[in-house]
């Protein structure tokens, strides 16, 4: 009996291994880009934006998105922030499971001075702030999951 329930709690043990190790690879087949935006500030500065969709072949109804912003003055590149969120959906509603960011400076003399994220029904949203020699710029951003699992 001791040894039924060992091999039980061993086989447990084994297949929630397995199971972790596939949630954190079900995203990660190639994220594909929906869609490119440039948003002007300015003459000389602009915010692109792109965004990539990602379908898990694990889970059924669920997706991972990123919009990547990166923030481009006189032709340079200067900071990216980008902002990840999961979600469900089943045809009858949507539900942001999670949201995380991350943050890529490229030119010397700028640093992320805040960030914050957050999820709620079926939208993620964030929002940080970088400061560098021009002063501070802000970066505000959104993703939403509809019903049918459309990303915008």
């Amino acid at each position: 009996m001791k040894k039924l329930i060992r091999s039980c709690i061993i086989c447990l043990l084994s297949i929630s291994c397995l199971l972790s190790t596939a949630s954190a690879q079900t995203y990660s087949m190639n994220p594909q880009v929906q869609s490119t935006e440039i948003i002007w500030i300015d003459n000389e500065s602009c915010i692109e934006v792109v965004t990539f969709v990602s379908t898990s072949p694990l889970l059924a109804s669920s997706k991972h998105a990123e919009k990547v912003y990166t923030l481009k003055a006189s032709g340079a590149t200067v900071v990216s922030y980008t902002l990840e969120g999961w979600f469900n959906y089943d045809g009858k509603t949507s539900k942001a499971i999670d949201v995380s960011s991350s943050f890529d400076i490229y030119q010397p003399g700028w640093d992320v001075s805040d960030h914050e994220e957050s999820y709620s029904g079926n939208t993620v949203r964030g929002t940080a702030v970088f400061s560098g020699p021009s002063g501070d710029k802000t970066i505000r951003g959104s993703i939403t999951c509809d019903k049918n699992g459309n990303i915008s």
